[in-house]
């Protein structure tokens, strides 16, 4: 079983502190995966006034927020891991800088670890030396 994808930007606080314990505790699906904007290109849209992209969002988080909240999840969870922390999106032109802004949205994955086992058993019985645990490094979330 899979998470959905999940917008946390629309849930208010008291629901969002929520979802680590009904998701990974609970639930306990195979993968979950996470989006939200990322703040930190927020200036780069014409005519910005914010706070928020969108009226309904509830918050938007930068790039080491979302880091932040994503390691939090898997420390009390150890049974998880991040296989992915990255950004969504195309650059913009002009005054766009991968390093200062990332890119428009934001996505973790999360991998129950005993997932990982059973698809590493079932590529080695097919031959396929190729791991399915993606190296993230702090280049790659940039």
């Amino acid at each position: 079983m899979g998470c959905p994808l999940c917008r946390l930007e629309h849930l208010p606080n008291e629901v969002l502190s929520a979802v680590p314990d009904n998701v990974f505790g609970h639930v306990k699906p195979k993968l979950a995966v996470f989006t939200t904007p990322n703040r930190d290109f927020n200036p780069l849209f014409p005519n910005f006034v914010g706070p928020f992209r969108h009226w309904d969002h509830r918050f938007e988080w930068t790039r080491e927020e979302f880091r932040e909240w994503a390691e939090s999840v898997v420390a009390r969870f150890p049974e998880y891991r991040l296989a992915e922390l990255t950004g969504v999106g195309e650059g913009k032109e002009g005054e766009w800088s991968l390093d200062r802004h990332g890119l428009c949205s934001q996505m973790a994955l999360f991998v129950r670890k005993d997932f990982d086992a059973l698809l590493e058993e079932e590529r080695a019985s097919r031959g396929d030396q190729r791991s399915l645990k993606p190296h993230l490094s702090e280049e790659e979330y940039k």
